[in-house]
């Protein structure tokens, strides 16, 4: 893929891109839900907790993934480059044989 695209965006807008984005979305989500919702079912309301139990379950592995990555950033800042150099290093001479 051509990562100079994405390179040559201005930051500021990309976001302001993404958050109308997601309100725009958002919107034509509620819409259709309230066109679609002709009578007011019980069994919805029933079913209700188990959605909002999978959306929790869905932000918190949002959450440990997003600390995760700011953990491994900052671990992989203050390692040097010895692991992969040594590896070249063992593979190369394994070929000079």
């Amino acid at each position: 893929m051509n990562s100079a695209l994405f390179e040559s965006l201005p930051i500021t807008g990309l976001y302001v891109a993404v958050a109308f984005l997601m309100m725009a979305f958002g919107e034509i989500g509620y819409q259709f839900g309230v066109r679609t919702r002709t009578r007011r079912d019980e069994d919805a309301m029933a079913s209700l907790g188990s959605m909002v139990g999978g959306l929790l379950a869905m932000a918190a592995f949002v959450l440990a993934f997003t600390f995760s990555i700011a953990s491994c950033g900052r671990r992989c800042q203050q390692q040097p480059l010895r692991a992969p150099i040594q590896t070249l290093r063992w593979w190369s001479s394994l070929s000079t044989m």
